[in-house]
């Protein structure tokens, strides 16, 4: 399947399925679903910030293109104001945990070495100014972040860094083309 961003609408219809699977599949989907989900909110919020209908926007967002990486589009989406260096920081280290899992050739879980490091890296996760969208239940156990599971951790930050990047799909525009 060619890479390509998503609309904002389907991205929002797909969501209840990809927190589904966070919960009910292998380690190894969960990091590499989550981890495809983060990409492509973030080629997304790129898509619709960019000129709108822009062959050369299609080309950069290619998996050949400038921006045919999970890196490239969470650098851009930083550089240019469009998200925090805090969610920056989370969805570079989804990617990673992603690329590890996704790029072993051997199966890997949670308590991988590697992936137990890039976990301890998530800080406690940071809403920003939207409100916990969790039960109380959840929103205690997110407040004891040491002592949850790495997966869940995981999971949580997936959430936030999505949470936080719809949200600013929702309020972004398009950039005009310059004209001389």
């Amino acid at each position: 399947m060619a890479r390509a961003p998503t609309k904002h609408e389907k991205l929002m219809e797909d969501l209840p399925s990809m927190l589904e699977a966070l919960n009910g599949v292998a380690e190894p989907h969960c990091a590499i679903i989550a981890g495809a989900f983060v990409e492509n909110a973030l080629m997304t919020l790129l898509a619709n910030f960019l000129i709108e209908g822009s062959k050369i926007v299609e080309k950069m967002l290619k998996e050949d293109g400038a921006l045919g990486t999970f890196s490239s589009c969470n650098d851009l989406a930083y550089c240019i104001g469009l998200i925090s260096k805090s969610t920056y920081q989370n969805a570079g280290c989804i990617g990673s945990i992603r690329n590890a899992f996704a790029h072993s050739h051997v199966a890997i879980g949670f308590d991988d070495p590697n992936v137990v490091k890039l976990c301890r890296e998530l800080p406690p996760t940071d809403f920003g100014s939207q409100p916990i969208p969790f039960a109380q239940d959840l929103t205690e156990r997110i407040l004891q972040w040491n002592k949850q599971t790495l997966r869940f951790r995981f999971c949580i930050t997936t959430i936030s860094v999505l949470q936080l990047i719809l949200l600013q799909i929702g309020k972004i525009e398009h950039r005009k083309e310059y004209t001389d």
